[in-house]
Order: C-alpha cells, then sequence, then structure tokens
C-alpha cells in the first residue's frame, strides 16, 4: 500500500507546487495537494494587474511627460514694452488728476476762509463753525440732581474703578433715580428753581443767536440737522384751522384709566373729530379767515428773508 501511495500522490504534489509558484506572480491559481489525511483545495492569492490600472498608470505618465516636454519647449511670456505714447498718456492722466486735487483743496480752503463764498454753497455743504452753532439746550431738574449726586455716590460705592463714565453712570442710575424719586417737594424745589432759570437763560440765548447768525447759517444748521432750537414767532408757519382747535382743545378730552396709549390717542382723535363737525360754521369760517390772513403775513416774512439773502 505504501510503495502505491508514494508512485500515486508525491508525484503530483511535486508538480503542482511547482507549477503553482511560477504561475502565482501573474494570476490567482488554486493548488490541489493531496494528504494523507484528506484532499483538500488551497488557493494562493497573488496580485493581478488589472487591464484598467495598466491604462491608469500610462496615461498619467504620459501626461507627466508632455507636461515638462511643454514646460521646457515653451518660453517664459515677455513683458511687452510701451510705447512712448502710452507711457506719456499714462504720466498727463496722473498730473491731471493730482492738478484736479489740488483746485478742489484750495477752492475748500478758500469757502472756509472766505465768508461770502462759504455761505453761496449748498446748505448741506457749509461748513458752521464752532463759534456759529447755536445753543446747548437747558438742564431738567433731574439731570442737575444727577450732576450733583452722581461724583458722590460713585465714592460711596468704590467698586466701578477707573471704568468709564457710561458704563459707571448704567450701573448707578437706578439708585440715583430712587433718590430722585423719594425726594419731597421742598428738596426738589432748589433743582427745579435752577431748570426755570437755566431755561430762562437758554431762551435769551436763543433769542439772541437768531438775531446775530447770519440766515443762511441758521437755514444750514437746520437742513444739516444740527442742535437746532425753536423756531422764533416770526418764522413759524400758522397752523391750519383744525389742527389749532385739535391744540388747544385736546387736553380737555378724558381717556378711561387702564387705555393702552396707541388705543388712547386713537379715542382722543376720535373725539375731536366729532367736536369739529359740531363747530357751528360761523366759528369755522373765522377760524379759516384767521389763518389765510396769518398765511398771507408769512409769506410776506419769507419773501423778505429771501430778499436779505440775496443781498
Amino acid at each position: 500500500m505504501l510503495p502505491r501511495l508514494a508512485t500515486r500522490v508525491f508525484p503530483r504534489a511535486y508538480a503542482s507546487l511547482t507549477s503553482g509558484l511560477l504561475a502565482s506572480a501573474n494570476a490567482r491559481q488554486q493548488i490541489a495537494t493531496r494528504t494523507f489525511l484528506t484532499t483538500a483545495t488551497v488557493a494562493t492569492p497573488a496580485t493581478k494587474a488589472t487591464k484598467t490600472t495598466k491604462t491608469t498608470k500610462a496615461s498619467k505618465a504620459s501626461k507627466v511627460s508632455k507636461a515638462s516636454e511643454a514646460s521646457e519647449t515653451e518660453p517664459a511670456p515677455k513683458k511687452t514694452r510701451r510705447s512712448s505714447a502710452e507711457v506719456q498718456a499714462e504720466r498727463a492722466a496722473k498730473e491731471k488728476a493730482k492738478a484736479k486735487a489740488a483746485r478742489a483743496k484750495a477752492k475748500a480752503l478758500k469757502l472756509l476762509t472766505d465768508p461770502e463764498l462759504r455761505l453761496k454753497a449748498p446748505l448741506k455743504l457749509i461748513k458752521i463753525k464752532q463759534s456759529e452753532q447755536p445753543p446747548k439746550y437747558a438742564s431738567s431738574a433731574y439731570n442737575l440732581f444727577v450732576k450733583e449726586h452722581f461724583a458722590n455716590l460713585r465714592a460711596e460705592t468704590k467698586t466701578d474703578g477707573d471704568a468709564p463714565y457710561a458704563k459707571v453712570f448704567s450701573a448707578l442710575s437706578k439708585q440715583l433715580s430712587e433718590r430722585w424719586n423719594n425726594l419731597s417737594e421742598e428738596e426738589r424745589k432748589p433743582y427745579l428753581e435752577k431748570e426755570q432759570q437755566a431755561k430762562d437763560q437758554y431762551e435769551a440765548d436763543v433769542a439772541e443767536w437768531y438775531k446775530t447768525t447770519d440766515p443762511r447759517i441758521v437755514l444750514a444748521v437746520r437742513a444739516q440737522k444740527l442742535r437746532s432750537p425753536a423756531l422764533p414767532a416770526q418764522l413759524k408757519r400758522p397752523l391750519p384751522p383744525y389742527i389749532q382747535f385739535h391744540t388747544e382743545n385736546t387736553h380737555t378730552i378724558e381717556v378711561p384709566e387702564g387705555t393702552p396709549r396707541s388705543e388712547a390717542i386713537a379715542y382722543r382723535g376720535r373725539r375731536m373729530g366729532a367736536l369739529w363737525r359740531a363747530l357751528p360754521e360761523e366759528e369755522k369760517k373765522r377760524r379759516k379767515e384767521e389763518y389765510l390772513k396769518e398765511m398771507e403775513e408769512y409769506r410776506e416774512r419769507v419773501k423778505q428773508l429771501q430778499e436779505d439773502l440775496k443781498a
């Protein structure tokens, strides 16, 4: 039995093993071996280069070689030399822009120094000097109280260090408001008197400002939306009859308690409309005639102001 197995099994195994080793470099090959215990098929994997891989590698190599050849053969782009006419045109354009900027600067300086030219500029472009600006608004009693007690309250807390004024004020405003609300009428009286004095002084300063300031500057202040005081009586436009009637009698309308502000305004508007419609026609006619007369006087004042500006 043994001699028979030796002659049949070993030559087959040796032949298949050698052929498998030779073919495994290029393809997946199965090697069938027969052993003493059993017969099994053993699969030996091997890397297989497919057609796609070969073509991809070849295309990449060809692209790289073509790119290198192109870079070697194509010369670097040369800078085109500009003609003398182009250089002169560019130089002339630069000089023209520089001269234009210099003229604009000289014109702006002349507008600032020459009062007549400055006032002839458009209203929104007139440069208003510091001395020509309107007076500052008068401080209220509460603002005067805050200015007086802010430093003391800040010294008492000593928690903010050298923080900016705005942050410190927002932190202490609640305490200042509580102190103001807790003041009695007698304690508030000095601040209210100072407020009235400041208002009187402000009205006097405004009247002096309108009297001494050029009308063109006054119009420029209003056009540029600066700190513009109320217009004097001679420059105020008259109110139409219904608006004047509404202004005179709106405080007489009582609104039910607990009504929201928007609904209260609408309620007053409806009540004032009903009162105006119930007004006698003679009263309406009288108000309309007064309005037309005031408008004529207003137009005459505006016309006179325009003539003064032209002069």
